[in-house]
């Protein structure tokens, strides 16, 4: 009599075990599927992009050469002038193409995070990324960038950690919500010896993020005039890539 009482309570605990599980599963099925919902690909057609690493070209010593905010490059572009300034912001233009300069506020993904989720899951957030990546990944502006920018939603299908499925899930939304839009024609990593970033966009409009050895963010956006009727012989992308290697960073005396 013990013995098949023993047995009867065996197969209600293993049915409860699986029913649980089975549960859980279902759940976090469902959880996966509503994040891949709120962070829509065909909406943030870039979500499921990992950046693509591109080499940096040797040429692009030019004689027109630009400097705003602490950063300076040389273009091929003749009669660039300054048409916008203020604190953050410098804009150059020539005939055919302008070149907008800003310097990121350091706070600007905390303020995202803390505007989009509340204090608590922020805190678990941070926590949880730090467990993962290391403590580098909140104290550098690049290494921030270079994890959300890799997170792709198929990260999400083989992980049954609320908390990490939450981290995840913050990740998707600032990559979706902070890409500029110009990633939908490609997202480009770039990195050598004295420069490092992202390249948005291969078409009229490419932006680009790059990060000094103070961790600091600049974002450089370069875009082309269209002209009806004029035939184009070398596209905004070869421009940039002659570009990116002239880019510099210029520190005060006293720093």
């Amino acid at each position: 009599m013990k013995k098949s009482w023993i047995i009867c309570l065996s197969i209600v605990l293993t049915l409860a075990v699986g029913v649980i599980g089975g549960g859980k599963l279902f759940f976090d099925w469902m959880r996966v599927e509503v994040i891949k919902l709120q962070t829509l690909e065909a909406e943030y057609s870039w979500v499921n992009q990992k950046p693509l690493k591109v080499e940096l070209a040797r040429k692009g010593d030019f004689q027109e050469v630009i400097e705003a905010l602490g950063i300076r490059l040389g273009v091929p572009w003749e009669n660039m002038k300054l048409i916008k300034e203020d604190n953050n912001l410098c804009t150059f233009q020539s005939e055919d193409f302008r070149i907008s300069i800003s310097k990121e506020s350091e706070l600007l993904i905390q303020d995202f995070i803390k505007s989009t989720f509340d204090y608590k899951k922020s805190l678990k957030f941070y926590s949880y990324l730090t467990g993962n990546y290391g403590k580098r990944v909140i104290c550098s502006q690049y290494e921030f960038d270079k994890v959300a920018l890799n997170t792709i939603q198929h990260d999400l299908e083989k992980v049954h950690s609320n908390k990490k499925m939450d981290m995840f899930y913050i990740l998707l939304v600032i990559k979706c919500q902070l890409t500029p839009l110009s990633a939908q024609t490609g997202i480009y990593h770039f990195e050598n010896d004295s420069i490092r970033g992202f390249q948005f966009g291969t078409g009229n409009t490419i932006v680009l993020w790059v990060y000094n050895n103070r961790g600091e963010k600049y974002q450089i956006d370069i875009s082309r005039k269209i002209h009806p009727n004029i035939k184009i012989t070398k596209s905004v992308l070869e421009e940039v890539n002659s570009v990116l290697p002239t880019i510099k960073f210029v520190y005060g005396e006293s720093e």
